[in-house]
């Protein structure tokens, strides 16, 4: 709900609208939501360079962590 708060107090207005039976989008909230989406597959049909030696670089799993400092991090 804290990320709720912040999200309504950083639009034009709110974009999620609070009641006791739980919560849904507004109108605003839909609007940013469709722009959002449509952002996401542009971005996401856009060839990004560099991509392929990125995720080539990239471990299947992570390495364990190799000291106690690390493990308090």
């Amino acid at each position: 709900w804290l990320l709720v708060d912040v999200m309504n107090r950083c639009w034009a207005g709110p974009l999620v609208s609070t009641h006791s039976g739980g919560a849904r989008l507004t109108e605003l909230g839909v609007d940013i939501l469709s722009h959002y989406r449509a952002l996401q597959r542009a971005v996401g049909d856009a060839a990004v360079p560099g991509e392929e030696a990125l995720t080539a670089l990239l471990r299947d799993v992570p390495l364990p962590i190799q000291s106690e400092t690390a493990q308090s991090l």
